[in-house]
């Protein structure tokens, strides 16, 4: 047994050996015809200059050197040819035999005379960039050209009349530097199904890339919107590092959607700049519209004791909220404290976001014959539930914020009868909190009350409408129906309001049921 393993193992050294063979020309050579067997290579300054080169096998044969012998491929045989120096034979077919010219450089570039009909195929490969119309002036007579793992480039002069069918093997990249691109232009004509095909170098803008598209057999260039936005922003880009990690852990990121679609730097910055996560301060903004409608003077007859259910909601906004207040009335002087807690959602074109929040305010209200004042002081706090936040060019979650805010008002009543005006004006002031930002805002503001009041039966009515604008961009305008029953001490009242801010416009409806103990 070990005499028969020794006698195979000589076996595979022997045959191994005879496959690396290779015959070497250097120098010149000449004579009549010559036969090869084995795979061959012309040296750089050696000439071969035989009657004939006749090819007796499959083999591969590379010239760097000049070759001016005809070359015959006998039957049933294929010639692998790298032609990157000079021949100035012709190549003549056998039966069922087959040339592949291989092309890996520009210096392979080279046409070769073909005189009798025979497979023909023009192999590139390799990493330097050819030209797309030198390779077809190549392979104008070819079957096919197969392209494994090549880089080719566009222009030049066109081919006429159809063009050689074009395999894809591997990965291929087609290099469109220096060119003037357009969605939807032909970059390759013929082409088998398989393969992958990349587009580098095409000049789309940093908001967009170059893709290759399958149309039939046409390779169709598609331009399309980059989603990375290091590459966007730049790599060094904290802000691109960051959406990149958001959508790496939400896809189906509200903000990243918003991003994605726009077309214009200044809309990516304009989406950012709207968006919670690089301005997180806009976060408790429905905290500050709910806070600002509660120093809105709409009073009427105020208990000892209420309850009121508020709902503020618009632009994907939605604040449930309840409030409980106790009151104190002496003769034309009330004061009121109350604390309130709800939820908030927010889910627009860019913001997904929900929270809790609580507070309390304390309110002063004097009432006189012909002159009125009021005063609100207040505080919130709220616990958002986000995705990630900007913070310092990392990501913070779930955070905190905080408002605190005051507002005073003075007016006239003017009555006649039922009817009744107050026209007003005031001032105000709001600081809030969220993460790393911060904002105080004072504004003035004027504005007016009027209605109806009226007493049947024992029952108090009050129809009244309100609107004020203040120099911070907000302006309310609502509408209440309270009653008030004398005998009992209850009375409830229904209100409604629009309050538009920098930001957009919201709503409230709120019920309010009021006591005396």
């Amino acid at each position: 047994m070990e005499r028969e393993l020794r006698i195979l193992a000589a076996f595979v050294l022997a045959f191994a050996h005879n496959a690396a063979r290779a015959e070497v020309f250097t120098g010149v050579h000449n004579g009549p015809d010559y036969s090869l067997y084995e795979n061959s290579e012309v040296l750089k300054n050696s000439v071969v200059e035989f009657d004939s080169l006749n090819i007796r096998d499959t083999l591969k044969l590379e010239n760097y050197g000049e070759i001016s012998s005809s070359i015959f491929i006998e039957d049933n045989c294929k010639l692998y040819f790298k032609n990157s120096g000079t021949f100035s034979g012709e190549i003549y077919f056998g039966e069922d035999s087959a040339l592949v010219q291989m092309i890996t450089s520009g210096a392979d570039l080279n046409r070769l005379s073909l005189v009798n009909g025979g497979s023909f195929t023009v192999l590139v490969q390799g990493g330097e960039a050819l030209s797309l119309s030198e390779i077809m002036r190549v392979g104008s007579g070819a079957d096919k050209i197969i392209l494994d793992g090549a880089t080719i480039t566009l222009g030049g002069p066109a081919m006429r009349g159809v063009p050689p069918r074009i395999e894809i093997e591997g990965e291929v990249w087609i290099d469109l530097a220096n060119l003037s691109v357009s969605k939807g232009m032909l970059l390759l004509d013929n082409v088998l199904e398989g393969g992958a095909i990349n587009i580098v170098g095409a000049d789309v803008g940093n908001l967009h890339y170059g893709a290759a598209r399958r149309d039939g057999n046409s390779i169709i260039l598609d331009i399309l919107r980059e989603t990375d936005y290091l590459k966007i922003l730049g790599p060094a880009s904290l802000r691109g590092k960051f959406l990149n990690s958001v959508r790496a852990a939400n896809p189906n990121s509200r903000m990243l959607a918003a991003l994605d679609s726009q077309e214009t730097m200044r809309g990516i910055n304009n989406v950012m700049n709207n968006s919670v996560a690089f301005n997180p301060i806009n976060l408790i903004r429905p905290v500050l519209l709910f806070n600002r409608l509660e120093t809105v003077p709409t009073s009427g007859h105020v208990g000892d004791m209420l309850f009121e259910p508020v709902y503020i909601f618009g632009g994907g906004m939605n604040l449930y909220a309840g409030k409980i207040g106790l009151g104190i009335k002496l003769d034309d002087f009330t004061i009121m404290a109350a604390v309130m807690g709800g939820k908030l959602s927010v889910a627009n074109s860019v913001d997904e976001f929900s929270g809790d929040f609580y507070g309390g305010n304390l309110s002063a209200y004097w009432n006189g014959e012909s002159l009125w004042c009021g005063a609100t002081a207040g505080y919130s706090e709220a616990k958002f539930r986000t995705d990630g936040i900007f913070d310092d060019g990392g990501a913070v979650y779930d955070p905190r914020g905080n408002a605190m805010y005051f507002s005073a008002d003075s007016g006239i009543n003017f009555r006649d009868g039922e009817f009744y005006l107050a026209p007003f004006a005031g001032a105000g002031v709001g600081r809030q909190d969220v993460l790393y930002q911060s904002e105080t805002d004072f504004y003035i503001q004027a504005g007016s009350k009027a209605g109806f009041a009226t007493e049947v039966l024992g029952i108090k009515y009050d129809y009244g409408i309100f609107a004020s604008a203040a120099t911070d961009s907000v302006f309310i305008a609502g509408a209440k129906f309270a009653t008030w029953s004398v005998a009992d001490g209850a009375g409830t009242e229904f209100s409604a309001a629009a309050i538009r801010d920098a930001i957009g416009m919201a709503y409230k409806f709120s019920v309010t049921a009021k006591f005396n103990f």
